[in-house]
């Protein structure tokens, strides 16, 4: 609605918002890497997603649906939770994070409290946490989701929810619906038709540091935009 009303009934009202969310997921990624990796390892990141047809076309960026606006808050709450190495705040971000996505795509968000619960689990940070920290970060991946429920109730009472869960979680979760296809193998069928080229150039690039010790990183990463510059 909001890029309806920016920009008019149009298919750049209907594109603008999930363009922006991609370009911010972008921008994240990019000044993430190059905090921790350097300048060419960002400029790599941004021309791997930049390059994405899924990313792009096909999802997300050009289909003005919600799953841009989750992609964005779920690369943040992973960010997120890599940099809680540095500062436990960051976990509250990727709490924040989570329940925003939770209310933009429901259960699709399970994935990112599963992903915390692993960090927190392997490396061994949630015996590190204070109960005060467990809390705020427990508040921060409900009390958002509670506020919609809340408001949401008055509407029609228990009824959404347990279609919600019926529906959108059980039903889902086992048979495709909604026009969807593809059996077990469908996302390993999309990262082989969509993502060969990067999947092999990074193939690649592992298989020439391990026989070239002496390889530095920069001239990996040039090799990869090369390769993808001439293709």
């Amino acid at each position: 609605m909001a890029g309806y009303k920016i920009a008019g009934f149009n298919a750049l009202g209907l594109r603008l918002i999930s363009g922006i969310c991609a370009m911010l997921t972008i921008i994240i990624v990019a000044i993430f890497v190059k905090k921790n990796f350097g300048n060419l390892a960002s400029l790599l990141s941004m021309l791997t997603l930049s390059t994405s047809i899924q990313f792009i076309i096909n999802h997300c960026a050009r289909t003005g649906d919600a799953d841009s606006l989750f992609v964005f808050l779920f690369t943040a709450a992973i960010l997120s939770l890599l940099l809680s190495v540095k500062n436990d705040k960051w976990l509250y971000v990727s709490g924040l994070a989570f329940s925003f996505a939770f209310l933009t795509k429901s259960w699709h968000a399970g994935n990112i409290a599963i992903i915390m619960g692993l960090y927190l689990i392997v490396t061994g940070k949630y015996k590190r946490l204070s109960y005060k920290k467990w809390i705020t970060l427990c508040l921060c991946m409900i009390v958002p989701i509670l506020i919609w429920a809340v408001v949401r109730y008055q509407y029609d009472g228990f009824t959404f929810f347990k279609n919600m869960v019926a529906y959108d979680l059980l039903l889902r979760s086992t048979v495709p619906i909604e026009g969807h296809v593809g059996d077990e193998s469908y996302y390993a069928i999309i990262l082989c038709r969509f993502y060969f080229l990067w999947l092999a150039i990074l193939l690649g690039m592992i298989l020439f540091y391990n026989f070239y010790k002496n390889v530095s990183f920069d001239m990996l990463m040039m090799y990869k935009i090369l390769c993808k510059a001439f293709y």
